[in-house]
């Protein structure tokens, strides 16, 4: 017959409160018994009465990886008994069960597992601090293998590698591990985040709106505006240029492809393809004017544009003054001249 920890601990409770193994032994009972928050509480009263309590600093100290990898225990109740546990002898008994805890119950192995889980991720940490990727996803990759069963903890890892994964460029491994976090923490909305992000580098749109509207659920206002930032037009995409693009490689770009879909070039195109033509330069111009302007890109990469319209700014901007503008500019390629003359002011245009 075996009985749970509650039933031993209906015994302890009436010993000596003041005796630190007491409450030791009571906040073990507690803690086996999954009533986490209390069992801390004990150790924590454990350490004013005894500050040199080495086990009860210990397990503190490892508070974090406790609460998450904690699992019922059972005692023996033969074993229990054997031991008849006195209460007015308090101090002999308490060392007594002090003993029947640490080796009935695996608490050393747990300890051991904890501390080494720590000191893998802050190993992992710091790598990823100093810019050592591939360290830190090797440290993070072994930290995994130590305690499968913690879960929150292994959640923070699977994110952890996953942000190593998208730095290096592997956004499908990020992707797999951003989905790995999600499934021991399903509220974990960093790793939702990340993932959606992903899904957004890898082109792929509708997941990556389905993520953003499940972090909304999460939270209201920063999924809120990632979700909108989904779904506005990517002024860099439409540019062709990465996000960290100078103010050159953005001049360079918009000369190159405002030359190649301006509407006056595709004059004798079907309507369907003057339309489509038109639309392109029309976004290649909201680009520019955005991505141009030292200002409107920060609030733009910030998201702010969005706190005052939907959808994304520069929509009323005009890509013939754009346009114009832009190649007026002597460092911008000098003056040019359409055969049709599509521009206002006298400026014409002409493909060399």
């Amino acid at each position: 017959m075996r009985l749970r920890v509650s039933y031993f601990n209906s015994d302890i409770l009436h010993v000596d409160k003041q005796n630190a193994d007491a409450v030791y032994v009571r906040g073990m009972c507690l803690y086996y018994q999954d009533n986490v928050d209390r069992a801390f509480s004990h150790f924590q009263h454990v350490l004013r009465l005894a500050p040199d309590h080495t086990k009860a600093m210990d397990i503190y100290k490892a508070r974090e990886y406790f609460y998450y990898s904690r699992c019922s225990h059972y005692f023996s109740a033969e074993a229990l008994h054997s031991n008849h546990i006195n209460h007015d002898q308090s101090t002999h008994d308490c060392d007594h069960t002090v003993y029947i805890v640490e080796y009935l119950i695996p608490c050393d192995e747990k300890l051991k597992r904890a501390k080494a889980l720590k000191q893998k991720k802050e190993e992992g940490n710091e790598a990823f601090k100093a810019s050592r990727l591939a360290e830190a996803y090797n440290l993070y990759t072994e930290a995994l293998r130590i305690d499968p069963h913690n879960s929150l903890t292994n959640a923070k890892l699977h994110f952890n590698r996953a942000t190593v994964s998208s730095k290096l460029g592997r956004l499908n491994e990020s992707v797999a591990d951003c989905t790995a976090a999600l499934k021991l923490d399903e509220t974990y909305l960093k790793a939702l985040l990340r993932r959606a992000k992903c899904h957004m580098d890898l082109n792929d749109f509708d997941e990556a709106v389905r993520d953003y509207e499940k972090a909304v659920k999460m939270d209201k206002s920063r999924a809120k505006l990632s979700l909108k930032k989904s779904k506005r037009k990517d002024y860099y995409k439409i540019l062709g240029i990465d996000k960290n693009a100078s103010t050159d490689d953005i001049k360079k770009a918009y000369r190159k492809r405002a030359l190649v879909h301006h509407p006056d070039r595709h004059a004798s195109a079907s309507e369907v393809e003057k339309k489509e033509q038109e639309k392109k330069f029309k976004e290649l111009g909201e680009a520019y004017g955005i991505l141009s302007d030292s200002k409107k890109r920060a609030r733009y990469d910030s998201g702010q544009d969005l706190e005052d319209m939907e959808g994304g700014m520069g929509c009323d901007v005009d890509p013939n003054n754009v346009f114009q503008t832009f190649f007026a500019d002597p460092g911008a390629g000098g003056q040019f001249s359409f055969s049709s003359g599509g521009f206002p002011a006298g400026f014409t245009f002409q493909f060399g």
